[in-house]
């Protein structure tokens, strides 16, 4: 529990009763810190109220309706369950970022919504997968599998689908064959779900402890105060995040092109880093120590060899 209350009976009182509390002075100690200043995010005032005048304009509260469902799933059934409700607001906000005018505020506002969507998707991902840490990869891909079709108890909806079933059967003309007809549809619509493939993405990524890293990074991305593009994510980041969206059967380049990133600075390869404008163009080259201009090379003479 994080309050600005400094009593310290508090403290003590939740101390007693197993509570983790943060007090004003530790908000205080966490504002003054060298580690957190500096890193360019905006204020979770600032992101609801972005968002908000995206739903306002609409006369409506989708938006943020589902990014709090989203948000309590964490709370109250953190892992697959979390993670599947992570998937439907993913869904929702991929959509209304490829929808929404190029480069407006509701693709940029959608597609933040879309990176912390994913990243909480991730992070349920990666607890919800130390449940078979230990077991041999089939059987955690195939476990993965059922929790994404499923959720958390895949046996207690099977349960309820043969319950379902035996009602139809007691009390509706025609049961046996209705019940029938619900269970087909019942079980194809959940071999159409393409969760086989998005499992084995999550089980080789928390092999490699990468996960919650790329948990890390969107959530980074969504609050970063410039916002940036699914191009300029780090490798392991838009891969994930283009699993979702194959997942979500949404276009990877549409979405990419929903909004120009610029980032100050783009990390390129040996060192180097391309300076952005605001549009996104190119405008130099430089190293990380100076300037990387090399002279041209003088035209070989009359009698000098030249080699072939």
């Amino acid at each position: 529990m994080a309050t600005t209350d400094n009593r310290p009976m508090l403290r003590e009182l939740a101390r007693k009763h197993g509570v983790l509390w943060i007090d004003g002075a530790d908000l205080q100690r966490l504002k003054d810190s060298d580690a957190l200043s500096g890193l360019n995010r905006m204020t979770e005032e600032e992101f609801n109220g972005e968002i908000a005048d995206i739903d306002n304009a609409r006369n409506g509260r989708v938006l943020r309706d589902k990014i709090d469902e989203v948000k309590s799933a964490v709370a109250d059934r953190f892992g697959p369950s979390c993670a599947n409700t992570a998937l439907e607001g993913f869904q929702l906000f991929a959509r209304e970022a490829v929808n929404a005018h190029p480069a407006s505020a509701a693709a940029r506002g959608a597609g933040r919504l879309t990176y912390l969507a994913a990243a909480i998707a991730a992070a349920a991902f990666d607890f919800a997968s130390a449940d078979t840490a230990l077991r041999p990869s089939a059987e955690r891909v195939r476990h993965m599998t059922d929790a994404i079709r499923f959720g958390a108890n895949t046996e207690g909806a099977l349960a309820n689908l043969r319950w379902t079933e035996a009602a139809i059967r007691e009390y509706l003309p025609n049961g046996a064959g209705l019940a029938q007809v619900v269970r087909e549809k019942f079980t194809a619509e959940l071999n159409a779900v393409p969760a086989e493939g998005l499992a084995e993405i999550v089980i080789r990524l928390s092999n490699s402890e990468k996960l919650f890293s790329i948990a890390k990074s969107l959530e980074k991305a969504a609050y970063a105060s410039h916002l940036v593009s699914f191009d300029h994510l780090d490798a392991d980041t838009k891969g994930f995040l283009g699993a979702l969206l194959d997942f979500a059967d949404i276009s990877r380049p549409k979405f990419a092109e929903g909004w120009t990133g610029h980032p100050q600075a783009d990390t390129g390869v040996s060192g180097r880093f391309m300076e952005v404008k605001n549009d996104g163009r190119k405008v130099s080259d430089k190293s990380e120590e100076g300037s990387d201009k090399r002279k041209t090379p003088p035209a070989p003479g009359k009698n000098q060899r030249r080699l072939l």
